[in-house]
C-alpha cells in the first residue's frame, strides 16, 4: 500500500511583501479618483437641488405677477408687522413655506412636522451635499439669492423694491440662487465675488463686506473646495471656479433687473 502526500509551497515572505505592496500601490492610485467621483456626484446633486430652486422661483413668479421673491422678509419690529405668524425673533427665509418652500414640499421643519419656519428638513432640495459644518441659526438653507436682485422688505425699505422676471434683461447671465449662506449672498464690489469656503467662514466668521471672511459670500464647496454651484433665471445652473473673471468676460450679471 502506497501513501501519497500533496505537498503545498506556501508564499514566502518576500512574495507577500510584493502583494501587499501591489495592493497598497493600486489604493493609492484608486482613492483619489474615488473621492473624485463622489465630489462631483455631490456636486451634481447640488446642481440639481440649484435647478429645482430655480423651478419654484418661476412657479412663485406665476402665481405672484411675475414678481421674483424677497430673499428674506425682516422680522417685526416697531414699525413694521413682519411675516403674519412669525415670532419677534425669527426672520421668513427664502426656503420657508410661504415663500419657495410651497413649491418645495415646504421644506422648512419644526418639531418634526412642517411649519412656516425651521431648520430644513435633511436630505431637502435646500440641503447641499458637499456643506461640511452646521451652526446654529443658520439652518434655514445651505442656499442664497442675491441681495441685489431678489425683493428686499423690511421695516425700512417695506415693499419698495421688487422686482418682475420680464423686467431681466438677460436671465442666462442673471444669477439667481448659489452656494452660500441662509439668506443672502453678496457679490462684492462690482462684481468682485469675494469667495470662501464654510470653513474659512466658520474659522474666521468676519463680518466685513469686503473680507473674504464675510458670512454673506460665495461659498466654495466643491471639487476640493475649489468651486461653486449657480443658477441662473433662464433655469439653466453651472459650476464655476473663478467668478470674478467670469463678471469680466460678461457672462455673469449682478444687476437688478429693471437696470
Amino acid at each position: 500500500m502506497f501513501n501519497c502526500y500533496i505537498t503545498r509551497k506556501a508564499f514566502t515572505l518576500i512574495e507577500l511583501l510584493v502583494v501587499i505592496s501591489i495592493v497598497s500601490l493600486l489604493v493609492a492610485i484608486l482613492l483619489p479618483a474615488l473621492a473624485s467621483a463622489r465630489s462631483a456626484s455631490r456636486s451634481s446633486q447640488c446642481l440639481a437641488n440649484i435647478k429645482s430652486q430655480m423651478l419654484a422661483i418661476q412657479l412663485y413668479a406665476s402665481d405672484f405677477g411675475d414678481y421674483v421673491p424677497p430673499y428674506y422678509i425682516r422680522r417685526p419690529s416697531a414699525s413694521w408687522p413682519g411675516p403674519k405668524g412669525y415670532p419677534s425673533y425669527h426672520d421668513a427665509k427664502l426656503s420657508d413655506a410661504i415663500l419657495l418652500g410651497q413649491y418645495t414640499q415646504n421644506e422648512t421643519l419644526a418639531n418634526g412636522s412642517q411649519t412656516q419656519f425651521a431648520y430644513i428638513r435633511e436630505g431637502s432640495i435646500w440641503e447641499c451635499p458637499d456643506r461640511p459644518v452646521t451652526w446654529t441659526g443658520q439652518m434655514q438653507s445651505h442656499y442664497a439669492g442675491a441681495d441685489t436682485v431678489f425683493a428686499k422688505c423690511d421695516s425700512s425699505l417695506l415693499w419698495s423694491e421688487m422686482w418682475r422676471i420680464s423686467d431681466i434683461l438677460i436671465p442666462s447671465k442673471l444669477i439667481g440662487t448659489a452656494d452660500a449662506g441662509s439668506t443672502s449672498y453678496h457679490p462684492g464690489s462690482n462684481g468682485t465675488f469675494y469667495m470662501a469656503t464654510d470653513e474659512q467662514i466658520h474659522a474666521y466668521g468676519n463680518y466685513s463686506t469686503g473680507s473674504i471672511y464675510y458670512f454673506g459670500n460665495i461659498r466654495k464647496r466643491h471639487h476640493l473646495r475649489k468651486t461653486c454651484n449657480m443658477g441662473f433665471f433662464d433655469g439653466h445652473v453651472s459650476n464655476f471656479a473663478n467668478l470674478h473673471d467670469e463678471y469680466v468676460a460678461g457672462r455673469l450679471d449682478i444687476k437688478r433687473p429693471s437696470y
